[in-house]
C-alpha cells in the first residue's frame, strides 16, 4: 500500500509544479505525514522555482550561497523529487544546513515562500496556469 501512495505521489508531482501529493500537503507547514512528506515537500520546493525565485527562497531561508548554486545546479539538469535527490550534490553538512533551515520555517514565513512560488508559475506558465 506504501508503494502505492508513493507511486501516486510521485505520478502527482510529476504532473503539477505545486502538486498536493496523495498523502503529502506540501502547500502549509510543517509538511505531514512526515516521513515521507518533509523530504518530499521540500525537494520539490527546492526543484521547481526559477533561479530568481530559488535565490529568494535560499536567502530567506538563510541557506548559504554556494549550498544555493548547488541546488540551482543540479536542479536545472534534472527533475529532484525529493530532498534525498539533492544527496547526489551536497554534502552531508549542507545537506543537514537545509533540513535545518526548513525545519524552522514558521507558517507566515512559508506563506511568503508559497505566494513566490505560484507567482513564480504565473509568470513562466502564463496567467491561467494555476487555478
Amino acid at each position: 500500500m506504501k508503494h502505492l501512495a508513493l507511486a501516486t505521489c510521485i505520478l502527482a508531482l510529476a504532473s503539477t509544479e505545486l502538486a498536493i501529493c496523495a498523502d503529502c500537503d506540501c502547500e502549509k507547514v510543517p509538511f505531514r505525514p512526515d516521513p515521507p512528506c518533509f523530504n518530499t515537500c521540500v525537494g520539490k520546493i527546492l526543484a521547481s522555482p526559477s533561479k530568481q525565485q530559488l535565490r529568494e527562497i535560499t536567502e530567506m531561508l538563510k541557506i548559504d550561497d554556494s549550498v544555493s548554486r548547488k541546488i540551482s545546479s543540479y536542479a536545472e539538469r534534472t527533475s529532484a523529487k525529493s530532498l534525498d535527490d539533492f544527496k547526489k550534490v551536497l554534502t552531508e553538512k549542507e545537506l543537514q544546513h537545509v533540513v535545518d533551515a526548513f525545519e524552522r520555517l514558521t507558517p507566515e514565513r512559508f506563506e511568503k515562500i508559497h505566494r513566490g512560488l505560484r507567482d513564480d508559475l504565473r509568470r513562466r506558465n502564463g496567467p491561467g496556469a494555476l487555478p
